[in-house]
């Protein structure tokens, strides 16, 4: 089932809008372009160099941020997106639309990892419109989900009346992505743990506890050893799944 026949299909039952269905679309087509864009990395452009520039959360933009932010905007400007909130951005992009749907987003997540070659991603949120001040609550998303650019290009999707994620693979020779494994559900167990270190003195004090036991290993309160897997974008860390780990 490609994501095209997913979207028809709840839009058919009435899960969803066409307002909905319609961003989610051109999500997808966005991300198929800045997929395209990380290929060239290094041939055409130097994707990972600093503009100068920072971002709403002081970081420094990279080629890639600017680039990944300005395909997503062409691409949900004719669509019901009213406004796009975009980590790049201080302000709400207004698009010209008078739909009821706001896309929350970040354009390039893990930017600093292009020139390493390691995945990065885009992560988006669905809301409801509101004027200004534009203040969002988790519980109140339409639809979220991330892309992955990596050995492959996934896309991990949820609507909020769908009981679980689905996850989708980019078929290149098709230009479409197709679904694979079924719904995503998080293990109950697992052994392996992502997190940024660096950061612990900031960790409140039941992080900082469930560290300990963590690295206790055997010896420790959940009684196994852990592998730290930790990539530094939160799309790779979430591990995006393969037909096989469904």
């Amino acid at each position: 089932m490609t994501l095209e026949d997913y979207i028809k299909n709840r839009l058919a039952d009435g899960r969803i809008g066409e307002d909905i269905g319609g961003i989610i679309s051109q999500l997808a087509n966005a991300a198929m372009e800045i997929s395209s864009t990380i290929r060239l990395s290094g041939i055409e452009y130097d994707l990972g160099a600093e503009t100068g520039a920072e971002n709403s959360d002081g970081d420094e933009q990279k080629t890639l941020d600017v680039l990944a932010e300005d395909i997503i905007i062409n691409h949900l400007k004719h669509t019901a997106a009213s406004h796009i909130l975009s980590e790049e951005q201080d302000e709400p992009i207004a698009t010209g639309q008078d739909g009821q749907v706001m896309v929350a987003i970040d354009p390039l997540d893990g930017s600093s990892n292009i020139a390493v070659n390691v995945s990065v991603g885009t992560i988006f949120s669905l809301m409801p419109r509101q004027d200004a001040p534009i203040a969002c609550a988790g519980r109140d998303q339409l639809a979220a989900g991330f892309f992955v650019y990596g050995p492959q290009t996934t896309l991990i999707l949820a609507f909020t009346s769908d009981e679980a994620p689905q996850c989708f693979i980019l078929d290149d020779r098709k230009n479409n992505f197709v679904a694979v494994g079924g719904a995503v559900s998080i293990p109950t167990q697992t052994k392996e743990y992502a997190i940024n270190a660096a950061y612990a003195e900031h960790w409140f004090s039941p992080v900082q506890e469930w560290m300990r036991q963590v690295l206790a290993g055997k010896e420790g309160a959940y009684g196994k050893a852990y592998r730290m897997r930790w990539v530094g974008s939160m799309v790779a860390d979430c591990k995006p799944c393969s037909s096989r780990e469904i």
